[in-house]
């Protein structure tokens, strides 16, 4: 359990780094980045978040199949102020009804930071979709990678909602969280 705890999320990327080392994983670079990407923007250590910004980048484009490694990039992006880029990012990734993210592990985690970045963005026309999509897991957690969670599902509707003018819902959600 790792709840909130950064120094083990850190110390768990590096062993899974060292394992890819080991067994000469070329993404191994990428891998450590996005895994340590939420332990560097909870500590404010943007400078980390820049040093790795084209290892996250390479790595997201090496495999698109990831929704997460994608929306990592997106959060990277967003947090080392390259605002350009990533609502170029987003805008292909809530296309078509969010045709850029694949069905399967991590959509979910993919779709609760796409509806962070929906919020910041004020993009209600996203937030009623993504709200669509995300309501059947609100009783779950969004998980992405081995090591780590979003968080409920719940506080990610509630934030949808909440954009969405729609307060009782929003609460509701908040409080499940």
């Amino acid at each position: 359990e790792l709840a909130g705890d950064l120094d083990g999320l850190e110390k768990a990327v590096a062993a899974l780094h060292a394992q890819a080392l080991r067994s000469e994983d070329p993404l191994a670079e990428g891998y450590r980045a996005v895994g340590l990407l939420v332990a560097r923007r909870e500590r404010g250590d943007v400078n980390s978040i820049v040093t790795d910004l084209a290892v996250i980048r390479d790595t997201a484009r090496a495999i698109p199949s990831m929704p997460e490694v994608q929306t990592a990039l997106l959060d990277a992006l967003m947090t080392v102020g390259q605002d350009a880029e990533a609502r170029q990012l987003y805008a292909r990734l809530v296309a078509d009804g969010f045709a850029a993210i694949p069905q399967g592990y991590g959509t979910v985690a993919a779709l609760a930071k796409l509806a962070e970045v929906c919020v910041a963005y004020r993009d209600e026309g996203c937030a009623a979709e993504l709200y669509d999509q995300l309501l059947p897991y609100a009783d779950l957690a969004a998980v992405a990678g081995l090591a780590a969670s979003c968080g409920a599902v719940a506080r990610y509707l509630g934030l949808l909602a909440g954009l969405l003018g729609r307060p009782q819902p929003a609460q509701a959600h908040f409080e499940a969280a």
